[in-house]
């Protein structure tokens, strides 16, 4: 039973920007741990692939290096999962204390912290059950598109152009279903950072059920919040694509040098990339807490409490 009406698309995305911007100093430094434990594998990545190939190098050929990598590769992995975590743990921290100042229960992020530390592998699992269930659905979309896609090729084979109109509907169409169904799993995170400690796979199941009938305004909220985000992703590319473009040509006419710094313009790239997500990252998570507070105080009521207690401390 509907409780109440629904936040407008304009509400709920203005509520996320002033939640962002009124903690913004305290969502940064969370965010930073984020992508720090985010990108701390692949950092450690190239000195691994150096230790491998070196010595191979050095000893031309004779050195096992396929045995180096199994060796290296298992705790790479291990390191990755567990980074992943850490990451997806600190994420789901700035959406619980975003949620804490919506429902008018403000948390300190230390007492946040410890509450949501013991579900750390849950938040990792549920990313990972909301992955395979969407490559489910992709796979299902695509077998489906391209019957779409050869059955009128040869329905209209004298007609191409007849064929290629069913062709992009058939692509529109299965990108829009898509996209339905993500709606539908965008806040199983936040549910396990506010409702204890539950198995991942039932909070998959519960972002399913508390936004049915509200994937269709979700898709719209965050359709505007990413015109909103994208011109920093296009400030990031303007000095990096015609670096890129400008060094490649080098690279092709045979300018050996001009490989250092193409590789310097990606990692440039990837440098502006962090510093844009640190920024957004907040603003994304603080907005994925407006959705779930607007979906939940429809259907459960507004005065609504943590399925988990608090211990009563003061704020930071």
């Amino acid at each position: 039973m509907l409780n109440s009406s629904p936040m407008s698309v304009g509400n709920v995305v203005s509520a996320g920007f002033r939640l962002y911007r009124s903690r913004l100093k305290a969502y940064l430094g969370i965010s930073t741990r984020a992508t720090l434990w985010a990108m701390l594998p692949w950092a450690l990545l190239i000195p691994l692939l150096v230790v491998a190939f070196v010595p191979f190098a050095l000893s031309q050929g004779e050195n096992p290096t396929s045995l180096i990598l199994l060796l290296l590769i298992f705790p790479w992995v291990a390191l990755a999962i567990y980074c992943g975590a850490r990451s997806s743990l600190n994420s789901a921290l700035i959406a619980r204390l975003a949620y804490g100042e919506l429902s008018g229960q403000p948390e300190d992020s230390r007492t946040a912290f410890r509450q949501i530390r013991p579900r750390m592998w849950n938040l990792l699992l549920v990313h990972i059950a909301v992955g395979m269930v969407m490559f489910g659905i992709n796979f299902g979309l695509s077998i489906a598109q391209q019957f779409l896609i050869i059955l009128p090729a040869i329905a209209f084979r004298d007609a191409p152009a007849i064929a290629g109109i069913f062709a992009v509907v058939a692509y529109l169409g299965t990108l829009v279903v898509y996209f339905w169904f993500w709606a539908h799993f965008y806040i199983p995170e936040v549910a396990i950072a506010m409702e204890g400690d539950t198995n991942a796979f039932d909070m998959v199941g519960r972002s399913w059920n508390i936004s049915k009938g509200s994937a269709n305004r979700i898709l719209l909220i965050l359709s505007v919040a990413a015109l909103i985000t994208f011109p920093l992703y296009g400030l990031v590319a303007i000095p990096v694509l015609p670096a890129l473009v400008g060094t490649a040509s080098l690279i092709q006419v045979g300018d050996v040098s001009a490989i250092g710094w193409f590789l310097i313009a990606i990692g440039v790239g990837i440098l502006l990339l962090l510093l844009v997500n640190l920024f957004t990252l907040p603003f994304w998570q603080t907005l994925k807490a407006v959705v779930y507070y607007d979906l939940r105080t429809r259907r459960e009521g507004v005065d609504l409490k943590f399925r988990n207690s608090i211990t009563d401390e003061p704020r930071d």
